[in-house]
């Protein structure tokens, strides 16, 4: 799941009532993709065989591809309602530090900063 690093939840200084919301919200999430992952799996290992086959079916690529993208929705969907519950276990404090550090992260990325090449 996406949302903060560990490390981030670390300089939150988390009750232990937080830990334990958090970590229940993350393996609901992990127990809910996994359906979603299982049906991903042989969709991939089609969309693989395509690239191999000797004539391109676009058809059963867009069927595939179709098919990829609603899984991977409800992927989504799952991600943010967890990164959501996890949010709002915050307290506000640590909801104002929280976008602190996401603002320091962003201003920070690797590629960015660097001098232009001569």
């Amino acid at each position: 799941m996406a949302g903060p690093p560990n490390f981030v939840f670390r300089l939150l200084n988390l009750t232990d009532q937080q830990k334990e919301q958090i970590k229940a919200f993350h393996e609901k999430a992990m127990a809910d993709s996994k359906q979603y992952f299982d049906q991903l799996k042989p969709i991939r290992e089609s969309l693989h065989a395509l690239t191999q086959s000797a004539a391109f079916d676009e058809g059963a690529a867009r069927n595939l591809i179709n098919n990829e993208n609603v899984l991977n929705t409800e992927l989504n969907l799952i991600r943010l309602k967890t990164e959501n519950a996890t949010y709002n276990v915050l307290t506000a404090e640590q909801k104002a530090k929280l976008a602190e550090l996401r603002k320091n992260m962003e201003s920070h990325k690797p590629g960015q900063g660097r001098r232009p090449s001569r």
